[in-house]
C-alpha cells in the first residue's frame, strides 16, 4: 500500500517556497462539493501521515458541516474509501497540502488535483477523463477499484444513478 507523506507545507522561515510552480485550487474549476472532498481528503490524509493529529476527526466533523443531513459521514466514509483504494494501487508517496495551513490551502498538488479531477469527471459522466485521472493516481496500476469508489459518491451525490463500476 503506498504511503501518505508528509503534508507538503512550508515554514514561516521558507516562505512557502515549496508552493512555486503549484496550482492553486480556485484555478481548476472545482465545484463547492468537490472542494469540500478535497478538504476532507486532506484531513484524512494528516490523519494517517500522522495519526496523533487525529484529523479523522475533524474530517468527519468538516463533512458534517458542509453536506446536508444525513450524508456528511456518508460522504466522509466514501472519501476514506477511496483514499484506501487509491493507497492500495500506488508505489509512490501521495503528496498533499495541509489542511491546516490557511495559506496552504488555496494550493493543490498534482496527485490532489488528479484525484479531485477524477471525481469531477465521473460526476459529469466523463468516465474516460475519470479513468485517465485514476490511472495517473494509481501509477499505471488497477484503477478499478479508485474508479468505483469515486463513483460511489457520485451516486450519493446524486450525479450518477447508474453504477459501472463494482
Amino acid at each position: 500500500m503506498g504511503p501518505i507523506s508528509q503534508p507538503s507545507q512550508g515554514s514561516s522561515k521558507a516562505h512557502h517556497t515549496h508552493l512555486a510552480g503549484t496550482n492553486l485550487v480556485a484555478e481548476c474549476g472545482f465545484d463547492e462539493l468537490e472542494t469540500n472532498v478535497l478538504e476532507i481528503a486532506r484531513l484524512f490524509c494528516l490523519a494517517f501521515a500522522d495519526p496523533k493529529s487525529e484529523a479523522w476527526i475533524d474530517a468527519l466533523r468538516r463533512a458534517e458541516q458542509v453536506f446536508p443531513i444525513p450524508f456528511g459521514a456518508t460522504i466522509a466514509n466514501a472519501v476514506l474509501i477511496a483514499l484506501n483504494d487509491m493507497r492500495v494501487s500506488r508505489t509512490r508517496m501521495f503528496t498533499y497540502t495541509s489542511p491546516r495551513c490557511s495559506d496552504c490551502v488555496r494550493h493543490i498538488t498534482d496527485e490532489e488535483r488528479y484525484l479531485i479531477s477524477a471525481l469531477h469527471s465521473m460526476r459529469q459522466g466523463n468516465r474516460g477523463a475519470a479513468k485517465t485521472h485514476c490511472m495517473l493516481l494509481c501509477e499505471g496500476g488497477d484503477a478499478t477499484r479508485l474508479l468505483a469508489s469515486l463513483e460511489r459518491i457520485a451516486i450519493i451525490t446524486g450525479d450518477v444513478e447508474t453504477p459501472k463500476y463494482n
